[in-house]
């Protein structure tokens, strides 16, 4: 999914370029300075496709982050508790208190150290939403109950897969600053594409009228 974003990112940037260079480019008598300025174009605008679509695709990548560090933490409780499948269960608020400790040793044994920026970025604050569930309960408020059961329990993979999503909306708007930068460069650079072009064909112009002009002269 996230390979097809990303070409069709660099696809959809081509054909910006190539519908510039039709429209301006080819106008340009130098074929040099054409030829020059339709390859610049063309690697410009799909460079920018694809960062755009690479940020786009951003969440895709770190809901699976999460996904992946989920299941490490189930890995981890599994061995604490060797005789229950423990993500699957049910729990009332209080008896989460009771796993509170295990749940934080969970998460410490997961290492961190090679996570890049945005991967720390979720998952400090996939950390911070779940911590402060966590600390909810233990002061004896339960906010858990819109995603519990209908019986009023809830299970540890619930909770989870909840915060997870919480966790991606609070960095989303990280990948909308992304894509507007990216949305300015692209019009900035359409911008010096159009300016190019009108000195170019200007140079051409006065070029084209001095020979002229150098012409009568002679005669």
């Amino acid at each position: 999914m996230r390979v097809l974003l990303i070409l069709l990112g660099i696809i959809a940037g081509m054909a910006v370029a190539c519908i510039l260079n039709k429209l301006l480019a080819g106008k340009i008598e130098n074929k040099s300075y054409r030829i020059g300025l339709k390859v610049a174009a063309y690697i410009v605008f799909a460079l920018l496709g694809l960062a755009f679509t690479s940020i786009f695709s951003l969440r895709i990548v770190l809901d699976n982050f999460i996904v992946n560090r989920i299941q490490t933490m189930e890995i981890s409780l599994s061995k604490m508790f060797p005789n229950t499948n423990i993500m699957e269960r049910d729990f009332d608020a209080t008896e989460l208190v009771l796993l509170n400790n295990q749940i934080q040793q969970s998460i410490k044994d997961i290492n961190t150290s090679n996570d890049s920026f945005f991967e720390s970025l979720v998952f400090d604050a996939f950390i911070g939403k779940f911590s402060s569930y966590i600390n909810a309960v233990d002061s004896g408020v339960t906010t858990l109950s819109a995603m519990s059961n209908d019986d009023g329990t809830v299970t540890i993979k619930t909770i989870l897969n909840n915060l997870k999503d919480m966790a991606l909306d609070t960095v989303s708007p990280y990948f909308m600053v992304g894509q507007i930068i990216i949305l300015i460069l692209l019009f900035v650079f359409i911008g010096i594409y159009v300016g190019i072009v009108i000195y170019i064909k200007k140079g051409d112009s006065l070029y084209n009228k001095s020979i002229v002009y150098g012409d009568i002269n002679d005669k």
